[in-house]
């Protein structure tokens, strides 16, 4: 933009220069005849064209203004974007490595609970083991209970009865 301006005003200079040899003759390096109503009519217009020439310039030299300092505040505006960017991929980068080592310890964790929990379950199986076997020692007490229970009042009978004679007792 900037670029093209420049060369919109050189263009614009440079007819100036033409329009003045033509309007001016005291400025040509040569001469032509005129009238003094040609002089008068050409000068008038020539104010007006070169009037009209230098608005243009005028104009081109505040649209580059205003591009210079759009520019400068685009230009002020990617260097906080990039600041800002830079700042920002720093903090995920740091928010990265704290996820990171929690997932990290969160995975140490759930191996050392798993590796317990495999050890509670063989201990857990063990003693389920166990007392199935007490169950069934239970089950088979409880069921020949009476008949035991008949049988030993019936050694102790004849426990004493051995007693007695050992003792010398009649039997």
């Amino acid at each position: 933009m900037q670029a093209s301006n420049t060369a919109a005003m050189d263009l614009i200079e440079m007819a100036k220069n033409r329009l003045q040899k033509f309007y001016n003759p005291k400025l040509a390096k040569f001469l032509q005849v005129r009238t003094t109503v040609q002089t008068q009519k050409s000068g008038e217009a020539a104010t007006g064209v070169m009037s009209m020439m230098d608005s243009l310039v005028a104009e081109l030299e505040k649209e580059t203004t205003v591009a210079e300092g759009n520019e400068k505040d685009a230009q002020s505006d990617y260097e906080k974007f990039m600041a800002d960017s830079k700042a920002m991929r720093i903090d995920n980068s740091k928010l990265v490595e704290d996820k990171t080592a929690a997932k990290a310890d969160a995975i140490s964790a759930t191996e050392t609970h798993e590796e317990n929990l495999g050890v509670a379950q063989k201990k857990l199986k063990g003693a389920q083991d166990q007392l199935g076997v007490l169950h069934q020692s239970c089950d088979w007490l409880l069921s020949n209970f009476d008949s035991r229970k008949e049988a030993r009042s019936d050694e102790i009978e004849s426990l004493k009865k051995a007693k007695a004679v050992l003792s010398g007792a009649d039997a």
